[in-house]
C-alpha cells in the first residue's frame, strides 16, 4: 500500500495488487485499483484522529475504467448509500429520517457513495472489506482485487455529522447541510416570522436534535446525553474550536441560574423567550472568537460543530418537555418530522 501522507487525507487513492486466478496474476489484472475517497471530513488542524470512522462517507470508485468495464462490488458487513436528515423550510417539506440502501444496481456502478454500519452499538467488529471484480479489455478476464478498513468512532462525532452533503459551491470541506440549516432558520426566526414553517424555536431544535440522535444511532455512537449549563466539560471533547486564543469561559455556563427566571404559569411564548434568553446567554458565555477563526465557535450560528451544542439544546428540550406536560399550552409536534 502507498504510504499516504497525513495532509493529504480525506482524499485517499488506495492501490491494490490484484488476481484474476489461483495461479500468477496477468499483467492486464495488476491495473486493477480501488479508489476510496472520503466525502465528509477533514482534519481539524488542532486534531489528530485520522479515520476511518463509523458515520464517514465514502466513494468507491474502479480507478481504471480506461483499462476496465463491467464493475461488481461485493461489501463485507451492513452499509447504506446515503441518508437525509432535512428538516422542512420554507422551501421544502421534511420527511423525517430517511436512509437510501446500497442496491444491487448500486453495486454495478464504476463509483458510488457508502457508509458502512455497524452491526451492535457500541461497535464490535471493526474490520470491513471492499471487493471488486472487473473485465479487462486487454484480455477479457474477470479481475478481483480487495482491501479492508478498520473503523473506529470519532470523539467528537458532531464534526462528522455537521460536514456532510455540502452544497456543490461550497469550498469548506467541514461545512454541511446541518450548519446550512440552521443559520437561515434563525434568521427567519428573528427577522421573518410569518416565513418561519415551525411554530417556535423549541419545536424546530427539537427536530434537529432528533435527526443527530438518529445519526448517532445508526452508526452506533449511542444515545445523546443533555449538558446542564454550570456542569464541567471537557473543551477537547465538548468543542470544535479549543485554545486560549478561542477565548474559552468554561464556568460560564454557571451564570445560569441567574437568568433562568420564568413565572410560574407562563404563556408558551413568554416561557419560550426566557428559554431563549438563557440560550444566548450561555451561548455567548460560553466562548468568545474573534474572526477569522470564527467558524465552529460555540457563540455562532457554526455551533452544531460542537458535541456541546447538542448536548445542551437537549438539555433545553428536556425543559421544553417538562413545560408541555399540558399539551394545550404547547405547539405540537410534526410526526411526519418525528421519524
Amino acid at each position: 500500500m502507498i504510504p499516504v501522507p497525513k495532509q493529504h487525507f480525506p482524499v485517499l487513492l488506495i492501490m491494490f495488487s490484484a488476481s484474476c486466478a489461483l495461479f500468477a496474476a496477468p499483467p492486464a489484472c495488476d491495473a486493477l485499483t480501488i479508489g476510496l475517497k472520503s466525502e465528509n471530513w477533514q482534519p481539524n488542524p488542532m486534531r489528530t484522529e485520522m479515520g476511518p470512522f463509523w458515520g464517514q462517507a465514502f466513494t468507491v470508485t474502479l480507478s481504471s475504467p480506461d483499462s476496465f468495464h463491467s464493475p461488481s462490488w461485493q461489501l463485507e458487513g451492513a452499509a447504506i448509500h446515503d441518508f437525509d436528515e432535512r428538516i422542512s423550510s420554507v422551501f421544502e417539506p421534511g420527511k423525517g429520517w430517511q436512509i437510501t440502501a446500497v442496491s444491487p444496481a448500486t453495486l454495478l456502478q464504476p463509483s458510488f457513495r457508502l457508509y458502512f454500519v455497524p452491526a451492535s452499538d457500541p461497535p464490535t467488529s471493526t474490520s470491513r472489506k471492499i471487493t471488486l471484480q472487473a473485465r479487462s479489455h486487454q484480455t477479457g478476464e474477470i479481475c478481483e482485487t480487495s482491501t479492508s478498513l478498520v473503523l473506529t468512532q470519532h470523539p467528537r462525532p458532531a464534526e462528522l455529522y455537521t460536514a456532510d452533503h455540502r452544497d456543490p459551491a461550497e469550498t469548506n470541506p467541514e461545512k454541511g447541510r446541518v450548519i446550512d440549516e440552521h443559520y437561515p432558520w434563525h434568521f427567519f426566526h428573528k427577522f421573518a416570522h410569518s416565513l418561519k414553517p415551525h411554530p417556535s424555536f423549541l419545536h424546530w431544535h427539537r427536530l434537529y436534535i432528533s435527526r443527530y440522535q438518529s445519526w448517532r444511532t445508526q452508526f452506533g455512537y449511542g444515545d445523546l446525553t443533555p449538558w446542564e449549563p454550570g456542569a464541567d466539560f471537557d473543551p477537547d471533547k465538548m468543542l470544535f474550536r479549543t485554545g486560549a486564543q478561542y477565548g474559552l469561559k468554561p464556568n460560564a455556563g454557571r451564570v445560569w441560574s441567574n437568568v433562568f427566571v420564568i413565572p410560574s404559569s407562563p404563556a408558551f411564548l413568554n416561557f419560550e423567550d426566557k428559554i431563549i434568553e438563557a440560550h444566548d446567554t450561555i451561548h455567548n458565555g460560553v466562548q468568545k472568537c474573534e474572526s477569522p477563526d470564527r467558524f465552529g465557535c460555540f457563540e455562532t450560528i457554526s455551533s452544531p460543530k460542537s458535541e456541546l451544542f447538542w448536548r445542551f439544546h437537549l438539555f433545553l428540550d428536556k425543559k421544553f418537555t417538562d413545560f408541555c406536560n399540558d399539551p394545550t399550552k404547547c405547539p405540537p409536534d410534526d410526526p411526519i418530522e418525528l421519524n
